[in-house]
């Protein structure tokens, strides 16, 4: 992980599911000077972006290609995307299938370490267990 990402926030937060409304509840009340960085991977990015723009304090980004994780924002992966984080980025491309959000929470858990942090508001076929189980290994 590049130095300078290591210095921008203590935790990077991963939230999967479908649940637009949750996600929103989620946000509300966070600080913006939170020392976090929140990513969000649901299939419905045009409600998301506007239910989160709504409710929190925070900027939110849809994410086109890649943008380096800062502290205190909020990046939504576009619908039909696999997200992975290298180097302190969130990189995005057009979905490669199954096990998206596995591959997304490992590749955050080898960039991050003990730094990341996930919430599985739903998850669908397992999708996510992989990856939060290699989350608790680091």
């Amino acid at each position: 992980m590049a130095e300078s990402a290591a210095q921008d926030f203590s935790r990077v937060v991963v939230v999967i599911g479908e649940d637009v409304a949750a996600a929103a509840q989620l946000v509300r009340g966070i600080a913006p000077d939170a020392a976090i960085a929140l990513v969000f991977a649901m299939a419905s990015d045009g409600a998301l972006v506007a239910a989160l723009e709504t409710a929190a304090t925070l900027p939110v980004q849809l994410i086109k290609g890649a943008a380096p994780l800062l502290r205190g924002r909020i990046y939504v992966v576009p619908a039909a995307h696999d997200a992975i984080v290298e180097g302190g980025e969130l990189i995005v491309e057009p979905t490669s299938g199954r096990g998206r959000n596995d591959r997304m929470l490992r590749t955050l858990a080898d960039d991050m370490g003990r730094r990341a942090a996930a919430v599985v508001l739903r998850g669908h076929d397992g999708d996510g267990v992989l990856g939060v189980k290699r989350m608790r290994e680091t």
